[in-house]
């Protein structure tokens, strides 16, 4: 083990990173509870103690930069402001792009002339122009045109990747990220994502984060809920993404209303009903709308098994073992999910981003399954590295999604020791990639928690890594070194003869 991952994993067992990412987008029982959601929220870790949860991540601290070196001379500061304010901090002055929209739609142009569809081998993706004039980097478009064949001088060809980051509590942490974005930037990603609060709780810190992926020529990919949210808000943001060319949005139900008549009179109630929206308001080409997919069903249709015996052989499968009972997503339900999610695609979806999962053969069911259905859409698995067994436990607790059992056992081995949970949690996520990109998936979505390091490591060991001009000046620096101290010993050895 490295000595950059010992310090990593030294800085995370101090700071006792604690994160819990679950799903909750929609499902087609829209009068029932649901207590979590993959895609929107970031709440503090006590937000669920009645039950009543609006989670996606669940952390001890508002900021995650603790796994970044770069960054740990920012993280005192980042402390003293996370007891500020329990609501995001963002300043109009923080902002400082405003000025460079106009810039930035103005390289869109130039760039749409001068580069191919999908990206000119910079990390500036860059856009195809249509017929109207419009300029617009759609991912559905993206991802048909990618070309996969692997060159081994060039890294970014073996597979596409795509980065999702959540929106910092401070703007010191939004700095953070920004620098984050920069430096990640230099990996080549296909696209990066932004989530949104529910109820449009971040809705502007959000919407800023994509407009400065924007102008840092990245394809944003916005996260956008519809319930228990003013329809205006909706309407605006929309807008504003067709304003500024962000042609990408994940569209999610997120958390309902804990109170009923809270929900806007004809408003939004379902992730399809914002698809259907889109589509009726806004030109098809516009808009490359994303929607969520559930391998192992949708949360709250994972139940207890009553009967074993009565399991169909899909359906052991999917059994995920819980220290109380056994539950899974039954068979008729399960279907039901997947054509409701063909309903969505009917309606105007044009991608599926998965929940993350930990077993590759549910997610490769899951697309076959999908594709009998008549779902012919780009089906993008979401991957989470393991970091902290704490995060573990949560995961297991909140997402009901199905861990094998050799990963079970091999955590609970290793749940005194924080840097071999890392490690090990790495090592898992390198194998699924590895096995998910030898099925032929159409790129890799990682859930990065806001953070670098760990992203960074599974990419070398997939061959996926881009060297960049920092790692060429350390291999530089530690060669010249070497060469230096070598140099030494050859003097007093001629000395000495």
């Amino acid at each position: 083990m490295s000595s950059t991952e010992e310090a990593t994993t030294k800085e995370e067992e101090e700071t006792k990173i604690d994160v819990v990412v679950v799903a909750n987008d929609d499902n087609n029982d829209e009068g029932k509870k649901d207590d979590s959601n993959i895609h929107d929220n970031v709440e503090k870790s006590d937000g669920d103690k009645n039950g009543e949860s609006e989670n996606v991540i669940n952390e001890t601290k508002d900021d995650m930069d603790v796994e970044e070196n770069a960054t740990t001379d920012n993280n005192n500061d980042d402390e003293k402001n996370e007891n500020a304010s329990s609501a995001y901090v963002v300043q109009e002055g923080d902002i400082s792009e405003k000025n460079e929209n106009n810039n930035d739609n103005n390289n869109d142009n130039n760039n749409s002339n001068n580069n191919e569809e999908g990206g000119n081998g910079d990390g500036e993706n860059t856009d195809e122009q249509t017929t109207t004039g419009h300029v617009n980097t759609r991912l559905d478009h993206i991802l048909t045109n990618y070309d996969s064949n692997y060159d081994e001088t060039k890294p970014e060809t073996k597979c596409a990747i795509s980065f999702e980051y959540y929106p910092p509590r401070t703007t010191e942490s939004l700095k953070n990220l920004y620098e984050k974005l920069e430096r990640m930037k230099k990996q080549k990603p296909l696209y990066t994502s932004i989530t949104w609060g529910a109820g449009g709780s971040t809705a502007k810190v959000s919407f800023d984060v994509a407009k400065m992926m924007k102008i840092r020529k990245l394809i944003p990919n916005l996260h956008l809920t519809c319930t228990n949210m003013d329809k205006y808000i909706i309407k605006e943001t929309l807008d504003d993404c067709v304003l500024l060319k962000i042609n990408n949005v994940l569209a999610l139900r997120g958390n309902e209303a804990k109170d009923p008549t809270e929900d806007e009179e004809g408003g939004l109630k379902s992730a399809i009903d914002l698809i259907k929206y889109m589509r009726e308001n806004y030109n098809d080409w516009e808009f490359s709308i994303q929607t969520s997919g559930y391998p192992e069903g949708h949360p709250s249709k994972i139940l207890k098994i009553d009967n074993p015996k009565m399991l169909t052989e899909d359906e052991k499968k999917r059994i995920i073992h819980r220290p109380d009972a056994d539950y899974v997503c039954h068979e008729e339900e399960y279907q039901h999910e997947i054509e409701y999610l063909r309903e969505k695609v009917d309606a105007g979806a044009n991608v599926i981003i998965t929940q993350f999962f930990f077993d590759v053969s549910v997610y490769i069911s899951f697309v076959e399954k999908c594709r009998e259905a008549g779902i012919d859409v780009p089906i993008v698995p979401g991957i989470m590295i393991i970091l902290a067994y704490g995060s573990f436990k949560r995961i297991q607790d909140f997402s009901r999604c199905r861990v094998p059992d050799e990963v079970v056992e091999k955590m609970e081995r290793l749940k005194k020791d924080a840097a071999g949970v890392q490690e090990y949690g790495i090592e898992l996520a390198t194998n699924m990639c590895k096995e998910l990109l030898e099925y032929g998936v159409p790129a890799l979505h990682f859930y990065t928690l806001n953070m670098e390091k760990s992203v960074n490591e599974v990419l070398k060991n997939i061959g996926r890594y881009i060297p960049v001009d920092d790692d060429k000046k350390n291999k530089n620096s530690s060669s010249s070194s070497s060469s230096s101290n070598s140099k030494k010993e050859i003097k007093v050895d001629d000395a000495k003869k």
